[in-house]
């Protein structure tokens, strides 16, 4: 799916396109997660994923990865983090409600969820859209706390609002569409808009 105009004001900085499986080292896609924050907690998770296969579900708070707590990691930092190498698990501390369990994230046996297909990036001032697509043939999005539901072309996405930003997820024609904006920057309606506008 392609974007058919930009948000108001805003203009595309770069596209990417990975047309074939990216390699196991694929970081956050490779998990089959949708992580918020920080604090980092699940936002969705991609049915038959590893995470989905570790027991991960949405409104799950992360409260460490191979034992380092996500919030003291810069993003470039909290991605590198997130590796599946020559079969190592992924150890993660969860909380869900007042529990808190061990999680082994174990390498996916398929590449099917973790294909990046396209990515699209806006930028209007200071401020960033990201709408990021990923192949996926199937796909349970459960809305976390706080968020709501939002009709996009017959499918249900759902709305995150975080501190000063908005997430919207949703799947559509085997994809994964997540759009994240940064914080100050895109109205709820515009990007509601923006991602009515797919094609």
């Amino acid at each position: 799916m392609v974007p058919t105009r930009a948000p108001a004001g805003a203009r595309l900085l770069g596209v990417f396109v990975v047309p074939k499986p990216v390699p196991n080292h694929s970081r956050s896609s490779e998990f089959g997660l949708v992580l918020v924050g920080p604090p980092f907690e699940v936002h969705s998770v991609l049915r038959g994923s590893p995470a989905d296969r570790a027991g991960i579900q949405p409104d799950d708070r992360i409260l460490e990865i191979d034992g380092q707590k996500p919030e003291t990691l810069g993003p470039e930092k909290l991605l590198d983090s997130l590796h599946l190498e020559n079969g190592r698990p992924v150890v993660m501390r969860v909380q869900r409600g007042e529990r808190t369990f061990t999680a082994r994230i174990l390498p996916p046996t398929s590449r099917s969820h973790r294909e990046l297909q396209v990515g699209f990036t806006y930028a209007r001032g200071k401020s960033m859209l990201v709408l990021t697509e990923y192949a996926a043939k199937a796909v349970e999005i459960r809305p976390p706390t706080g968020s709501s539901i939002k009709p996009i072309g017959g499918n249900r996405a759902v709305l995150v609002r975080l501190s000063k930003s908005v997430r919207l997820v949703w799947y559509a024609k085997n994809l994964l569409l997540d759009i994240e904006t940064t914080p100050g920057g895109f109205t709820e309606v515009e990007i509601i808009s923006f991602a009515r506008g797919l094609k």
